[in-house]
């Protein structure tokens, strides 16, 4: 069914991956403030790359981290 999918929608595996990784870290570095994450939807096949950038507060990745 994965497969399947739209090439619109960010899969579950990729959203698991980054709350693992973000956890990892959180707990090697217990002075850690902040994450900046850089995802690529696509590779522009020409012209200019169009950006969206996201700001959450803590309250909001710590409701999202406990999913």
């Amino acid at each position: 069914m994965e497969a399947m999918q739209s090439d619109k929608k960010i899969n579950q595996a990729a959203w698991d991956k980054l709350k693992l990784q973000i956890e990892y870290h959180m707990e090697q570095d217990p002075n850690l403030t902040d994450v900046k994450i850089n995802y690529q939807l696509k590779v522009p096949t020409y012209g200019t790359r169009n950006f969206l950038n996201l700001k959450a507060s803590l309250p909001i990745i710590l409701l999202y981290l406990q999913f």
